[in-house]
């Protein structure tokens, strides 16, 4: 049966008998209203008020501290999480004095608030007759209206902000349990608990009171295939929850947080230069502000220490897969981090504006997507590197300029398109681009001399190159007017270069035929089934068909310096 909970001291208790189906309380006048006394506070709240509470009733005069008075009521209405009903009973404070002895404090906007009363304690069972508890509704337009918590001031934004965002995604991800120390603490702040009732809706109001669903419980996230994947975390307060979450997001990886508050790159400690130049990590995840509150007034995008060190990991490799963490959603900061090179973003809310529960979902699940989009792009380093080292070897490449820039000029136009593909035709689109420096090349070193390809640089003829079980071997030159392409590449990596592997003739035929069927929209050609029925060709819709054209075309590249 609900009882009316009474909290005082030894006199209050005396009184209290009077009031039919009451349960008395002493509360604790130790507690301070700093940070660590507000903690101790709602520790006391959650594990010392009952369920099933009908009304509360609060001794102001034998507590005698009217602040701490304000402040557990303000307690008792933030913890519907975990006291469900019992936050939206009727709070009734007794005293001799006027209701003036609560005013002026911090926490005072409560007795402005719905199902708030002040009386005599003679009076007390009469002004509770008549007081009903919130309704799931009133408790946002009657209590969390008229209200207003501001943090603690031993806390700059940024760190709130991140506290915040870590412990929205963690009980997400992995609910309401958390072994993060900083997450546990913050998570008994007023200002926390505040911000989180912000954040339910009526519904979710009613369904915590009914016990039928909780806005804690975890979301069933779709799960992250991470196993041996690298990942690195930069943030320059990773431990305020970041760290553990993206472990749990991310299980069976190799995680490596570098947590360091810098301006920019060069900053950073050698060791994390290091790791991070390294090249070893399938993705990285960076934080927009590495700089603490020495960037709380920054507005430009690319004065963020996180930007600056987003173009230094991006001018080492612009394949390298970057997530920025930012706490601001407008359009053009999103639109620098792309611009940039960032390949996602993931928005840490901010206690500052009160998303609904169904945002923070839409969000999380948003960050999954670009997390698997971002692993999946791992080839993209590989090839931006291959790409980067070609360059690097312009001195001692053996053909003339014009040859190399020509090359270099086409690598980079199939590295932008592959690096922003998303549909099948993209991918395609990318996959000729990327043929294209077949082409290039085979038009520069092989020419045709009285219907005979010839290789310029050694006058040899271009033999006939045929495939057959023993892979690419070349019979007697002929004459001929139309040389296929895979046989001009050929002709180069067997004759000119010497090469040794004799399936590459076959390697490149096949890639030079998916090629031809795609621009003549040869259905049948890139439909072909091989030896275990799985089409053929089809993957030039896809980044691996990209990755294994980019393997032949690095196999002849190497020929070349």
């Amino acid at each position: 049966m609900a009882k009316i909970l009474v909290l005082g001291n030894e006199q209050t208790k005396k009184w209290s008998e009077s009031i039919n189906n009451s349960y008395f309380l002493p509360l604790d006048v130790s507690f301070s209203l700093g940070e660590d006394g507000e903690k101790k506070l709602c520790e006391w709240v959650i594990n010392h008020v009952p369920h099933d509470s009908k009304a509360i009733v609060i001794d102001v005069d034998e507590i005698s501290k009217p602040e701490l008075c304000l402040a557990f009521a303000m307690a008792i209405r933030l913890s519907i999480l975990d006291i469900k009903s019992t936050a939206l009973s009727p709070i009734l404070f007794i005293s001799r004095a006027t209701q003036d002895i609560l005013t002026g404090y911090k926490y005072s906007p409560i007795i402005l608030t719905g199902c708030i009363a002040f009386d005599l304690p003679e009076n007390a069972s009469d002004a509770l007759e008549v007081m009903e508890p919130l309704s799931p509704s009133e408790y946002k337009t009657r209590f969390l209206d008229v209200i207003k918590i501001i943090p603690n001031a031993t806390e700059g934004r940024h760190s709130l902000a991140n506290q915040w965002g870590a412990d929205v995604l963690s009980r997400i991800v992995v609910g309401n349990e958390t072994n993060n120390e900083l997450i546990k603490k913050a998570r008994l702040s007023l200002y926390f608990r505040y911000v989180r009732a912000l954040s339910l809706g009526t519904n979710d109001i009613e369904n915590v009171i009914q016990g039928v669903e909780s806005p804690s419980a975890p979301i069933n996230l779709k799960k992250i295939d991470a196993a041996g994947k690298k990942i690195l975390l930069i943030d320059d307060e990773a431990d305020k929850g970041w760290d553990d979450v993206l472990r749990q997001m991310l299980p069976n990886s190799v995680f490596k947080t570098i947590q360091e508050q810098v301006p920019n790159y060069d900053n950073l400690s050698e060791e994390a230069k290091k790791a991070i130049e390294s090249g070893l990590f399938d993705l990285i995840f960076l934080d927009l502000r590495m700089n603490g509150v020495a960037e709380e007034d920054t507005l430009r995008p690319n004065d963020f220490s996180g930007m600056k060190i987003l173009n230094s990991i991006k001018k080492q490799n612009k394949g390298n897969q970057v997530i920025m963490f930012t706490a601001s959603n407008k359009a053009w900061n999103m639109k620098a981090l792309l611009d940039a090179g960032a390949d996602g973003y993931y928005i840490k809310e901010s206690p500052e504006y009160a998303f609904p529960t169904t945002y923070s979902i839409s969000n999380a699940n948003e960050f999954v997507k670009t997390i698997n989009r971002c692993l999946k792009r791992g080839y993209l380093k590989d090839v931006a590197g291959e790409i980067k080292q070609f360059k690097k070897n312009e001195t001692s490449f053996k053909y003339d300029e014009k040859l190399f820039s020509n090359i270099s000029i086409q690598l980079d136009v199939a590295y932008s398109l592959i690096s922003s593909a998303i549909t099948q035709q993209q991918f395609a689109f990318a996959y000729i681009s990327l043929e294209q420096v077949f082409e290039i090349i085979s038009d520069e070193l092989i020419v045709m001399d009285n219907y005979h390809y010839i290789i310029d640089e050694t006058q040899e003829d271009c033999k006939d190159w045929v495939i057959d079980s023993r892979g690419c071997r070349g019979k007697i030159n002929l004459d001929w007017k139309d040389y296929p392409q895979w046989k001009k590449i050929a002709s180069l990596y067997y004759q000119l270069w010497n090469g040794a592997d004799v399936s590459f003739g076959k390697e490149v035929q096949n890639l030079i035929e998916k090629r031809n069927a795609f621009i003549h929209n040869d259905k049948a050609t890139l439909n072909k089934t091989d030896s275990q029925h799985k089409k053929m060709h089809t993957d030039i819709y896809r980044e691996d068909g990209f990755v294994r054209l980019f393997q032949a075309v690095r196999t002849i590249l190497k020929f070349m310096y």
